[in-house]
């Protein structure tokens, strides 16, 4: 490990790790001038986009992990979004840069529907 770095918990240096849920009730297959936040859920084709609605859940810059389906699959998210099915959030507080926690992300968890985890929960991922 470098100099000067040190080995700190997850949840010590998040804002927010939490798991979305339902589809919200206000949704578009499209985006339009009533939905314009991006609804996000387990999945890496289209990034997990499954549609828009009008009101996000995270505001802030965040990574999503696919705890369902695509296992393991990270992404950054720059742009107030809403997670669902399970897609787990993560809003690192400022002692932490998203690049890096994707990094991190994309090298220790096995991607894809074949994995030996059947699913990825917030307690395994804090």
């Amino acid at each position: 490990m470098p100099e000067k770095w040190e080995w700190a918990r997850l949840s010590s240096i998040s804002e927010y790790i939490f798991a979305g849920g339902d589809k919200p009730k206000v949704f578009s297959k499209e985006q339009n001038e009533k939905c314009q936040y991006a609804i996000y859920s387990n999945g890496a084709e289209k990034n997990g986009l499954y549609g828009f609605t009008d009101i996000p859940r995270v505001i802030k810059p965040s990574i999503t992990v696919s705890g369902r389906g695509t296992i393991g699959f990270s992404c950054v998210r720059h742009d107030p979004y809403f997670p669902i099915v399970r897609l787990i959030s993560i809003t690192p507080s400022s002692y932490i840069s998203l690049e890096f926690l994707d990094f991190v992300f994309k090298r220790l968890l096995e991607t894809g529907a074949g994995s030996s985890i059947p699913q990825l929960t917030v307690p395994m991922i804090k």
